[in-house]
Parts: C-alpha cells; structure tokens; sequence
C-alpha cells in the first residue's frame, strides 16, 4: 500500500470514529443510564407514535394542534439524540423489553 492510499485510509477511519464512538456509546450507556426526563406530554406522544398514529390524529386526541405534537416530537428525538420518529420508538422499546416479564 502507497503513502498516499494510507493516508486517505487513514482519514476516513477518522471522519468515521465520531460515529462509531456514538454508537458504542448507545450500547454501553442505554436510555435508563442516560438520564432521560421526558415530560408527561412527551411521554403521551411516543406512546400514540409507538401505536402507528399520525400527528394529526396524535393532535385529535391530545386536543392540541399538530404542531404542538411535532414540537414535542423533536424534543424527544433531541432528548434521545434521535434523527427520526421510528428511532424515538425503538430507542424506547430497547429500554422497555428488559424489564417486560413474558
């Protein structure tokens, strides 16, 4: 291997470690570690999302508008350092299933 495929070898591995730093992260450290508060309302919106309901009905049955329901969506995925709603859901079932007994 050349000078010049290492180094670009090299500076790719290290644009990756960030990520790879963060993931490792997420398996060591999980959410109930992390000391995630979530607010009531919040805990009210995953769970509907985790039921597969749109933010507009979410907002139908929380009698809000479906902004509201979007601003607490993005401080869920900001609390769980999630980019998406699917994530938020699986991020919480991870915490959850340890301690469901079958």
């Amino acid at each position: 291997m050349s000078n010049e495929s290492l180094s670009i070898s090299l500076t790719r591995i290290q644009i990756l470690i960030p990520s790879i730093q963060d993931i490792i992260n997420g398996l060591i450290n999980p959410i109930s570690d992390r000391n995630v508060k979530l607010i009531p309302r919040e805990v009210e919106c995953l769970k509907w999302a985790s039921e597969g309901k749109s933010g507009w009905e979410m907002s139908k049955i929380l009698n809000c508008i479906e902004r509201t329901i979007s601003f607490h969506m993005s401080n869920i995925g900001t609390k769980l350092n999630s980019n998406n709603r699917t994530k938020s859901i699986a991020i919480l079932l991870g915490y959850l299933l340890p301690s469901l007994e079958y």
